[in-house]
């Protein structure tokens, strides 16, 4: 049989990427369970995988440490009495290239090698590089930090129906710790380069923005915040609450949660005030309401808009589909400055899967086009009816026929873009 040289620092390198990844799987099976969800499918190949792992590894390492030692020459050799290696007889290491050394050899027949290819995997950690192998980088749009212990500042989470007004018939699950460390792990294969952290604090939203300004300052990967104002407070008030806001380097923009009138003078005091200073305006808006915020909004053409969670429909009806797009074609064609969030369908249709979801995606990529409109995970929420990774899988598959360098402004480029990373 054919023997193909391998250097040992590659198969060093393979049995650390094998060993991370089993280590990623129990990690991941430990995370469900301890908050609660199923975790049997994650359990089982955390059991299986990394069991193999350390077999296929407490092999090699006595075929490397056997082949080292046995070596002419070696200062550690053992000379006459070398350690079994394998059941293959191998003479000698074999010289690998005219750069490599021929003690960091190691010839392995060429079916013992995996089929798929590691060569990107290999050079990262040969590199001690700690980035993600993929390709594509995701800049997550849209993403709330939160504590349900906290209940003076997210009181909605405090009772299962509290959100039914919205389309969310139970909060229970959105029910749980959600900081950084939860978000990257659940991300995890997304590789996520930044996020924007959206406020959802009803009366704490300039000490939440003063937490996550904290966070950033310390965080490992760069996150942009939406801060939040509170309307009801007066318009002079609205001036204030941005101001403080401002003083925060990582402040992007804000959003009134639970939406407002926009015939109103706090709504042209708030959108002024915004266009001037150049920060974004996250739109929560539902379809009844598109009209008369497309009107506000035409009065400020040089504000950048991001209309949040694709619209925020409602219901999944024919006549509420037709008021949606209606509303969305509206807001679209207002100026090259408002752009669309695709993100919280599953608080509408409560089930993640691509078939539900093309509709209303299609529409927004038809009206706004893929140039301004970004990809948007509304975690922990949208993670009420699935995982990241289904959640992200169905971006995936709804974009897989567009060119690379859209596919790369849906799922980074445009939002790196509007909130000016």
């Amino acid at each position: 049989m054919s023997a193909t040289p391998v250097p040992i620092s590659h198969k060093v390198a393979d049995m650390a990427i094998e060993v991370e990844a089993a280590r990623g799987l129990v990690y991941q099976a430990a995370l469900l369970a301890d908050n609660g969800r199923p975790f049997s499918k994650q359990a089982a190949m955390a059991k299986l995988y990394p069991s193999e792992v350390a077999n296929r590894a407490a092999s090699a390492s006595v075929q490397i440490h056997g082949g080292a030692m046995a070596t002419s020459g070696n200062r550690r050799s053992r000379g006459s009495t070398p350690m079994p290696r394998s059941s293959q007889s191998v003479k000698a290491p074999m010289k690998c290239s005219e750069t490599s050394s021929p003690s960091m050899c190691w010839p392995v027949a060429s079916v013992a090698r995996p089929p798929y290819s590691l060569e990107r995997a290999r050079e990262a950690v040969l590199s001690e590089s700690t980035g993600a192998q993929e390709d594509r980088r995701t800049v997550d749009a849209h993403i709330h930090h939160w504590d349900p212990a906290r209940v003076d500042w997210y009181p909605f989470l405090a009772s299962d129906d509290a959100l039914a007004g919205i389309g969310i018939p139970d909060t229970s699950a959105m029910r749980r710790v959600f900081d950084q460390q939860t978000y990257l792990s659940e991300a995890a294969r997304w590789n996520v380069a930044k996020y924007v952290h959206v406020t959802t604090a009803i009366s704490h939203h300039i000490e939440e923005t003063r937490e996550i300004a904290a966070l950033a300052a310390e965080s490992s990967i760069p996150i942009a915040i939406v801060g939040g104002i509170d309307v009801e407070s007066g318009p002079q008030d609205v001036l204030s609450q941005l101001k403080l806001q401002q003083c925060y380097p990582q402040l992007r923009g804000v959003r009134v949660n639970g939406g407002y009138d926009h015939n109103s003078d706090t709504a042209d005091l708030l959108l002024g005030a915004l266009s001037e200073h150049g920060l974004v305006y996250d739109l929560w808006v539902h379809p009844d309401e598109m009209a008369t915020a497309t009107e506000a909004l035409a009065r400020f053409p040089a504000l950048t808009v991001v209309v949040e969670h694709t619209g925020w429909p409602v219901s999944e009806d024919a006549e509420h589909q037709t008021q949606w797009r209606r509303g969305m074609a509206t807001l679209a064609e207002l100026n090259d400055r408002v752009h669309c969030k695709l993100s919280g369908l599953p608080m509408t249709l409560h089930r993640v899967d691509a078939e539900s979801f093309r509709p209303w995606i299609s529409y927004c990529l038809q009206v706004f086009g893929p140039e301004r409109c970004f990809f948007a995970s509304n975690f922990p929420v949208d993670g009420a009816f699935g995982s990241f990774d289904d959640l992200y899988g169905v971006y995936d598959a709804l974009s897989a026929e567009l060119a690379p360098k859209s596919r790369d402004a849906l799922f980074a480029a445009n939002a790196e873009r509007v909130y000016n990373f």
